[in-house]
C-alpha cells in the first residue's frame, strides 16, 4: 500500500494533525500548503486521516518507527480529536 509508505505529500498543518490535501480540502485562513515527507499510520476516509512525518519508505523502516513510536497508531485520525468528542461519542450520535 503506497499510502503506508513515505514520500512527498501535500498537506497543512492543521491542530496539531499534518491533513492531506486533496480536491475536497480547502486551507482555512492563515494556513498554507506544504510539501511535507510523510506516511500513514492508519487509513481512514477523507479528511479523518492524518499523516505523520517520516522518512521510512520500507517495512523494516516502519516497523523500526513503530516499535519507537511514544504514540498510539490512532494518534492521526483527526476525527477522535475535533471539538466534537470522540470516535465513540459519535458513534452513539449516530454518525456511523
Amino acid at each position: 500500500m503506497p499510502l503506508y509508505f513515505a514520500e512527498k505529500r501535500r498537506v497543512v498543518r492543521r491542530g496539531g494533525q499534518l491533513i492531506p490535501l486533496y480536491e475536497n480540502v480547502r486551507l482555512m485562513p492563515g494556513e498554507k500548503e506544504e510539501m511535507v515527507l510523510c506516511r500513514f499510520r492508519t487509513l481512514g476516509c477523507i479528511p479523518c486521516t492524518g499523516a505523520v512525518e517520516s522518512p521510512a519508505t520500507s517495512i523494516a523502516e516502519i516497523v523500526a518507527e513503530v516499535e519507537g513510536a511514544r504514540l498510539s497508531e490512532r494518534s492521526t485520525r483527526v476525527i477522535d480529536h475535533d471539538r466534537d468528542g470522540s470516535m465513540e461519542q459519535k458513534k452513539r450520535e449516530g454518525y456511523f
